[in-house]
């Protein structure tokens, strides 16, 4: 792994290039795919719809936002996409009520969600590798998988978690080359919260990096008072994570009797 601080982490043209590749193939996919192409999105775009509706959350167990056949909603687990896709909606109608065209905007936080995959992808391999071809063909083999770009086709809350765990390994691997600067420390914060308020499925991954955190400062010799450096960064990670995703598991509990989860009120409403 390089670990020279002073390493240049600037983007070549072509670097630049296969970011701007990714997003246009989600983009074309965003406006040309049908819906019942694209599994589970039906459901989700019932959260979408109703945020733009009525400019508030749902709780999860109004008959608008519940699942045909299924009698559940996934207003009751996180939905980051959905809340980012109502957001481009909005703004889109302002301009055009082409169905298409909203239907796409409704897709945007995956067509982005890849695309800052690739983003960090590309950083993580300038931090891990010498050579940039080598992280070219990292961002590649990861981002250009047909099973990935059709994940940053459509509204899904996978795609945001593949971006959540880019973007926290990048962190893991910058704030272990700078020593856990506060910059890295923000950065994962960012990426554990983003990571939090997608899917549950990848909570392990978000485990891993505190763990590897934890254990990383102290098997450094080189930094002093590794007590108090991770016991600060721990509470600096803590509370940007509280503002940032904890607002929805204190709303669950609010809402449903302590389940902030959800998975109790998930299974009672079907």
């Amino acid at each position: 792994m390089q670990s020279s601080n002073s390493k240049t982490l600037r983007f070549s043209a072509f670097e630049y290039g296969l970011i701007l590749l990714c997003f246009c193939i989600c983009l074309m996919g965003a406006l040309l795919l049908p819906v019942d192409q694209c599994p589970d999105e039906g459901g989700r775009l019932l959260l979408t719809e109703w945020i733009v509706k009525t400019g508030a959350l749902p709780t999860g167990t109004e008959p608008e936002v519940m699942i045909p056949g299924w009698g559940f909603s996934y207003a009751l687990y996180p939905h980051l996409s959905a809340i980012v896709g109502a957001a481009f909606k909005r703004v889109v109608f302002c301009f055009t009520d082409s169905p298409r065209i909203l239907l796409a905007a409704s897709r945007m936080c995956s067509v982005l969600s890849v695309t800052f995959c690739c983003f960090f992808c590309l950083r993580l391999g300038h931090r891990l590798f010498e050579r940039k071809s080598s992280a070219i063909l990292l961002a590649v083999i990861i981002c250009l998988l047909p099973q990935v770009m059709f994940l940053g086709m459509y509204l899904n809350n996978d795609s945001l978690s593949l971006c959540a765990v880019s973007m926290m390994l990048y962190y893991l691997v910058e704030g272990y080359d700078r020593k856990w600067p506060v910059r890295s420390c923000v950065g994962l914060a960012v990426a554990l919260s983003v990571g939090l308020l997608s899917y549950y499925s990848i909570y392990g991954w978000l485990l891993m990096g505190a763990v590897f955190c934890v254990l990383a400062v102290l098997a450094e010799p080189d930094i002093a008072n590794r007590g108090q450096l991770i016991l600060r960064c721990a509470a600096l990670i803590f509370g940007i994570c509280l503002l940032l995703a904890g607002w929805f598991f204190i709303r669950n509990a609010v809402l449903h009797e302590g389940d902030f989860l959800g998975f109790a009120s998930g299974r009672s409403s079907r």
